[in-house]
C-alpha cells in the first residue's frame, strides 16, 4: 500500500486510519514502516513456496513470492530517500536511522529492515 499511496500523492497513515476504522480488521499493525524482517517470517515464505514448487504447486502462493519482492523493494526504496535527500551523495556521509529493527525491545535483527541495505 505505500508504493501505491507514494505514487499517487496519498498519505499511507491516513489509507491505514481509514482502514483501521473497520473493526475487523483494527488499526494496531497497520503502522506503515520499511517492511518486515526477522528470524522466522521471511524464511517461512520462502521455505513455503519452496516446498509448493517441489510439489509442483507454486502457481498456488506466487503471490507468497511477489509479498517477499515488495517487502525487499521498500527496504531499497527507504534507501533511495536518504540518498535522494543527501543530493545523491553517501559518501563520507553518516545516517543514522532510528526505529528499523523488525521487532522493538529485541536484539535480533536478522533479516530485519535495518540489517542489509543495497549500499553494503
Amino acid at each position: 500500500m505505500a508504493e501505491i499511496a507514494e505514487a499517487s500523492g496519498a498519505d499511507v497513515t491516513l489509507l491505514a486510519d481509514a482502514i483501521g476504522h473497520d473493526t475487523r480488521i483494527g488499526r494496531r499493525y497497520l503502522g506503515s514502516g520499511i517492511g518486515f524482517g526477522g528470524g522466522c517470517l521471511p524464511k517461512d515464505i520462502r521455505a513455503f513456496a519452496a516446498r509448493a514448487e517441489e510439489l509442483g504447486r507454486g502457481e498456488s502462493v506466487g503471490f507468497l513470492r511477489e509479498v517477499d519482492q515488495i517487502n525487499l523493494r521498500r527496504r531499497d526504496r527507504a534507501v533511495q530517500l536518504v540518498i535522494d535527500a543527501l543530493d545523491g551523495s553517501v559518501f563520507g556521509r553518516r545516517v543514522a536511522v532510528l526505529g528499523a529493527a523488525f521487532k522493538p525491545f529485541s536484539d535480533d535483527i536478522r533479516d530485519s529492515p535495518r540489517s542489509r541495505s543495497p549500499c553494503g
